[in-house]
């Protein structure tokens, strides 16, 4: 019941963020993406919808969340409702598959250092397709540890649909089943059984690939492919921030620091013994046939660096690492759950101490990103800034920006910002003398902003402030 009831209070607090409206990513491309879907009719197509709003992914998530609208109606609240409840029973399926990979307790803390990082907490109700690729990859990671092959294709393609990011998950798995016919833990008739459960994914998403080269002339996003990185230096680069966002950043250091240290704690004795003894320990409790836990450990243990190293060939921002976050945390858990096990008193201490770690890091953790709580400061400051123009200033009024996602915010009323359907039309990038009115907000940088600040023929209208979170309006002087 304990952890039923985590599920219920994470569900509680994430209820008010059902009215926001939509931020960063989630503006633009995603949410105008699903709006879009949604006016033209459900489609797996990829020419469903406009390329620069599919951006080229496989189109599972904004399949999912346009076919919802339909059903549930297109207010926020509405719309922000599909990623929570997708998420709830992420919730559901983190406990219940830790549970019975380790234990009830495991699966308790695992939810409790999942759910409330602000991470997995913000991206929780957002229309991002994150939680979702992170949902069907940790439901493929455990029907491959259980032998269900079959339940396990049908994981790969869904995740495979959501993002090519899935595709790791597939190739790690793979590389498993290789491992285990090389140490005759499967047999080759087996194998073949394995090799069949990937194949078919594999043959899907090529489909999907083939079509959508068909359809709008490449197979990936020219744009995104253009990201890619060329040098050694930015790999390197990206592999160390790859690891840092897992074990380091928003105070995820006390996490990794305190679950080494229990670790150091409970086998103090061990730690005695010969080095040699230690090894012959561990090889003896790793040889096959392996146990449903040491399948989805040694999955997890290859997928991770897999992972890491396709992040470091692509761009990526922190909420993509939600997919090895989640399995990773479970793991951190059971760590600490067996160590505490040998000291009695610790495992009640250690709920409590990660639950007040999680109500100082929510108030620590709020610059204005998609991973943490300012977010929320951001997109009221946008929305009041984006109220009072609309309050003031005609829909034609000469507007200027060099933020992008500020600038589609009014002249796209699917972003929600705009109290209606009518928006901005006289609205550009760069000042000119036509400029009347000049929006800044803090979420974006814009190179246009000390300039007008210190230039006379402009005056500040109104500041609004939130936390770190800041938008600025000013107008050109009669």
């Amino acid at each position: 019941m304990c952890a039923y009831g985590l599920i219920v209070a994470f569900i509680i607090l994430k209820i008010p963020h059902l009215s926001y409206p939509f931020f960063w990513d989630e503006s633009w491309p995603y949410a105008t993406a699903v709006h879009a879907l949604y006016e033209a009719g459900p489609s797996l197509s990829p020419s469903a919808i406009a390329p620069e709003l599919s951006r080229g992914h496989p189109p599972l998530f904004i399949f999912l969340a346009a076919s919802w609208m339909k059903v549930f109606g297109s207010s926020l609240t509405a719309i922000h409702s599909f990623p929570l409840c997708l998420s709830a029973i992420f919730a559901i399926c983190i406990y219940e598959i830790t549970r019975r990979i380790f234990n009830p307790a495991t699966g308790v803390l695992a939810l409790l250092l999942i759910l409330f990082q602000p991470l997995f907490y913000v991206q929780a109700s957002a229309v991002l397709p994150e939680v979702m690729l992170a949902f069907f990859g940790l439901l493929a990671l455990y029907f491959y540890a259980t032998e269900r092959l079959f339940s396990m294709a049908l994981a790969l393609i869904c995740s495979f649909y959501t993002k090519e990011t899935g595709l790791t998950i597939g190739l790690s798995l793979g590389l498993v089943s290789i491992f285990r016919l090389l140490v005759k833990d499967i047999d080759r008739r087996t194998f073949y059984k394995h090799l069949a459960a990937f194949v078919v994914p594999l043959i899907g998403i090529i489909c999907f690939f083939i079509i959508q080269k068909q359809q709008l002339g490449w197979y990936f996003f020219p744009f995104h492919v253009d990201l890619l990185s060329h040098t050694e230096v930015s790999r390197a680069s990206k592999i160390k921030t790859g690891i840092k966002v897992l074990f380091l950043v928003d105070n995820r250091v006390y996490i990794t620091i305190s679950c080494m240290a229990l670790l150091l704690l409970c086998s103090w004795r061990q730690m005695t013994q010969k080095w040699a003894s230690i090894i012959q320990e561990i090889k003896a409790a790793w040889r096959p046939p392996f146990s449903t836990t040491q399948l989805f450990i040694l999955s997890f243990l290859i997928f991770l660096p897999v992972f890491i190293v396709f992040c470091a060939f692509n761009f990526f921002i922190h909420r993509y690492f939600i997919i090895a976050f989640v399995p990773l945390n479970m793991l951190l858990a059971a760590i600490m759950v067996q160590a505490s096990r040998r000291l009695s008193t610790v495992f009640p201490m250690l709920l409590l101490v990660i639950g007040i770690f999680h109500f100082w890091n929510q108030r620590q953790l709020n610059e204005v990103y998609d991973d943490q709580l300012g977010a929320y400061d951001g997109m009221y400051v946008e929305q009041m800034m984006i109220q009072y123009l609309e309050e003031h200033y005609a829909y034609d009024h000469p507007i200027a920006s060099d933020a992008y996602l500020l600038r589609t915010q009014i002249t796209d009323a699917r972003t929600r910002y705009l109290r209606g359907s009518q928006t901005y039309s006289n609205v550009q990038m760069n000042i000119d003398e036509h400029t009347q009115l000049i929006l800044f907000s803090g979420k974006e940088a814009d190179t246009q902003y000390e300039r007008v600040k210190q230039n006379p023929d402009f005056k500040l209208v109104r500041r609004w402030e939130r936390g770190k979170a800041w938008a600025e309006l000013y107008e050109r002087v009669p």
